[in-house]
């Protein structure tokens, strides 16, 4: 259930909650042909309990309760709900505004309606009850405590109140019924004869809803109010784990990860749009302009004709982009492009043999007069599915260096250049920008996704690369279905892979997470295949690779050329080794290949669960001070840091439970990590005796003052 509670008149004409020291009680008590229903809830919360009380019909009251206290009705007749409220209500007043008088009963008439707008913790005492005929509203806003002796709904009383997270030991509404006497209430002449044509006695500290109906909305839907324990972890000299940052998923130690970078002051992400109009012809080329034959048959393009070298093509002076370049940092390049050959050439070399292809290159001199040439990305198009004279997207990335942007340097162009000479180039849309946020670990969620850009739609290899630094990882576009994926040729050995280090703060003990990869081995002959971990010694500290060990990820079935595409699953839980690992490198070996170019897209590595449970989307791990004590459950984000919990037993001993507070809950993935002022001596996740987390804060609070002796 969620955290509304209703009455429904259908069920009950009268409700009456008693409020005692120690419970919650409301009794629904309807007609005598309906069946009677109690219902429970100590702390007010969406864990509610049904209780079927026996029924005397012929004294119209229960005889017992769960909370050991006689609750009776006076009534002889059913209450009706008032038709002065048929209509609905009147705009609602402020309280502030309103004038009443607290010094006797006070009535909210039918047909009216009042909010309680006090917003500064202050008390409203209504010391001789309150009667609500019309309606009476709490909305999210307030702060505040209500005092009565009785609380008559003959109306409707709502509150509105669901904010998170919950948080404060001290909740923002508290409702506080108080003194021991037993009061009456005089019904609405609607229901005169209700109690025999005289008042109704409802007992002390009496929430009655006499025909009327309460709406109490105050938990967060989905807001768990408690949890399954699952599993224990020690956090090495951590007492709390901070909030401003996010944290890796039950890591002994606060990971770095990397982090997209942002544009220089002044700057944007697009260091060179595709309506930037300084590119230049190289000198002796014929360059003119068209939209004839373009990729979409409207968009203009450069025409680079006459061409008699390979050196020629387009340039552009980057004086102006110098003060906007991150130095270190990758960007993207992309283009539209066409290789059109002429009547005496069949095929471009690029098409025939892989040479001879566009590239971007840059060309600065020194203050020294050194002219120094650097190819920044060369296009090697997949030409298994493109062709010479059809158009293609040129992508690519790479990183400046400081030398190329030196101030002090003469000058500095980037060129597009590269195929032989008499081939026809046709170039548009040129754009340089930094890769987008999808490109690096989600800041909110770094443990997530360890293989994150794993679908290559970003258009830059980044976070991978290359294992073998003579084989070379590009990105290509599917013709079809125009989605990219990554391509690796020139491999020279059954490990030649594509390659990333996981983030190993993320890679705990326990942890568990689902791979699936989508892979082709260009090959006739075909192979099978598996994806591995190569994980550091702990001793290593220079990295490299001494000691290391190898685990099995997943194995998958043969690929080749007729086979085409398939995917690779598996369920992995990481084990100690990885948690202490300085580095865990992801690979993908061959059982005999050793030179077959490999297609590779949709790389994933999900969190999906601890201690090999797997868990639904808005899971929940909470790990205390020292010995932690990590809880899987659904959707507790509501749990704030603040907020008070119970721990309970996982023993026969009562005493193993304990009251503790939640310091923080920073969000990683589908999961939360919450840390507890205090562990739990106990914490057994399996068996009859399995412990369980309960959340205690609450945004509105029943309470009594305590007068009573009622139990």
């Amino acid at each position: 259930m969620s955290g509304r509670r209703h009455c429904n008149r259908r069920l009950a004409q009268s409700i009456t909650l008693a409020i005692s020291t120690t419970a919650l009680l409301i009794s629904c008590i309807g007609p005598a042909q309906a069946a009677n229903h109690v219902i429970v809830s100590k702390s007010w919360n969406n864990v509610i309990e049904d209780y079927e009380g026996d029924f005397d019909e012929s004294r119209h009251h229960l005889k017992e309760n769960p909370g050991g206290r006689i609750l009776q009705s006076e009534a002889i007749a059913d209450f009706l709900p008032l038709p002065c409220n048929a209509n609905g209500y009147s705009t609602c007043v402020p309280y502030s505004a309103s004038a009443l008088d607290l010094t006797s009963l006070v009535t909210i008439a039918c047909g009216t309606c009042i909010t309680l707008d006090i917003t500064d913790g202050s008390t409203i005492d209504f010391s001789e009850g309150l009667n609500i005929e019309g309606k009476l509203e709490i909305l999210s806003q307030a702060n505040l405590v209500l005092k009565s002796p009785m609380i008559i709904v003959q109306g409707e009383w709502s509150i509105d109140y669901k904010s998170t997270p919950l948080t404060a030991p001290n909740p923002p509404v508290v409702i506080e019924m108080n003194g021991d006497t037993d009061r009456s209430f005089t019904p609405h002449s609607t229901n005169s004869a209700a109690c025999g044509g005289s008042a109704c006695n409802v007992g002390s500290k009496a929430i009655v809803v006499a025909g009327g109906k309460i709406d109490f909305d105050a938990m967060p839907q989905g807001c768990d109010s408690w949890v399954h324990i699952s599993g224990t972890a020690t956090l090495a000299g951590h007492t709390s784990i901070p909030t401003a940052s996010p944290v890796a998923l039950m890591s002994h130690t606060t990971t770095q990860f990397p982090v997209r970078p942002s544009p220089l002051t002044g700057c944007s992400d697009v260091l060179l749009s595709p309506e930037d109009n300084k590119w230049k012809p190289t000198v002796g080329v014929e360059l003119a302009t068209s939209n004839d034959g373009s990729w979409d048959g409207f968009s203009f393009y450069s025409q680079i004709k006459s061409r008699n070298a390979d050196w020629m093509g387009l340039y552009r002076p980057v004086e102006d982009l110098i003060p906007c370049i991150r130095v270190g940092e990758g960007y993207i390049l992309e283009a539209k492009i066409r290789l059109t050959t002429t009547f005496s050439q069949a095929n471009s070399n690029c098409l025939s043999s892989g040479i001879n292809c566009p590239k971007l290159r840059y060309s600065y001199m020194t203050n020294t007069n050194k002219v120094v040439w650097v190819t920044l990305v060369e296009f090697v198009p997949d030409y298994s599915q493109h062709s010479d004279n059809s158009w293609l997207t040129f992508r690519g990335s790479f990183e400046f260096t400081d030398d190329q942007i030196n101030s002090n340097n003469i000058y500095a162009v980037m060129t597009l250049e590269g195929s032989e000479a008499n081939i026809q180039m046709d170039v548009g849309e040129i754009q340089l920008s930094l890769p987008p946020a999808s490109s690096y670990p989600d800041p909110n969620d770094p443990c997530g996704e360890l293989l994150p850009n794993g679908n290559a739609e970003t258009g830059f290899i980044s976070p991978y690369e290359s294992f073998v630094g003579t084989n070379k990882l590009t990105i290509r576009t599917d013709p079809q279905t125009g989605g990219n994926y990554f391509h690796l040729s020139k491999r020279s050995h059954r490990f030649s892979s594509p390659t990333i280090s996981l983030l190993t703060g993320c890679t705990s003990e326990h942890a568990v997470y689902d791979f699936t990869a989508t892979f082709r081995i260009n090959s006739d002959a075909g192979d099978e295949s598996m994806f591995i971990f190569k994980t550091y010694d702990p001793s290593d500290t220079a990295l490299t690779g001494a000691n290391a060990s190898f685990q099995t990820l997943a194995i998958c079935p043969k690929s080749s050329n007729s086979i085409g595409w398939i995917t690779c699953t598996s369920q992995f839980t990481f084990g100690p080794e990885h948690e202490v690992s300085p580095r865990i490198e992801f690979l993908h070996l061959t059982i005999v290949d050793d030179s077959s170019d490999i297609d590779y897209d949709n790389l994933s590595l999900t969190f999906t669960g601890v201690g090999g449970n797997s868990q639904t989307s808005g899971s929940t791990i909470a790990t205390a001070a020292s010995t932690g004590v990590p809880i899987v459950g659904s959707t507790a984000s509501c749990w704030g840091a603040g907020a008070e919990v119970l721990v309970t037993s996982s023993t026969l001993d009562a005493f193993d439970s304990s009251v503790t507070t939640l310091l923080a809950t920073p969000s990683i993935s589908n999961y939360y990590t919450a840390h507890l002022s205090s562990p739990n001596p106990s914490s057994d996740t399996s068996g009859p005796y399995a412990g369980e987390i309960a959340l205690l804060s609450r945004n509105v609070e029943f309470r009594s003052d305590n007068s009573s002796n009622d139990v």
